[in-house]
């Protein structure tokens, strides 16, 4: 499952690196998903450490990695979706042109 995981993340990056420079505004959000990548890897960082030192409080550990979890989820959909969101919200009635 880790290395699932992993792979995904190498996936994700390799794309994002790929399109960093992709002149169409609605698809150029690499740097939002470098950000979500890093969020990603430091919350799970930080979740593999608190939950070490909380190896003999299950209640606890279970508590916390479960609010790490939500709270990995929904910074990296706020990076992800906010951005499209507030420019969707700036300009309603605009039209994508192609580019």
């Amino acid at each position: 499952m880790f290395l699932f995981c992993l792979l995904n993340k190498v996936a994700g990056s390799r794309f994002a690196w790929a399109t960093r420079n992709v002149r169409i505004t609605a698809l150029n959000d690499s740097t939002y998903v470098g950000m979500s990548l890093y969020n990603v890897v430091l919350l799970s960082i930080t979740t593999a450490v608190v939950g070490y030192f909380l190896r003999d409080q299950h209640e606890r550990s279970y508590i916390v990695t479960s609010v790490f979890i939500l709270l990995c989820v929904t910074i990296t959909l706020c990076l992800v979706f906010v951005p499209k969101v507030l420019a969707v919200a700036k300009d309603p009635h605009s039209i994508a042109k192609p580019q």
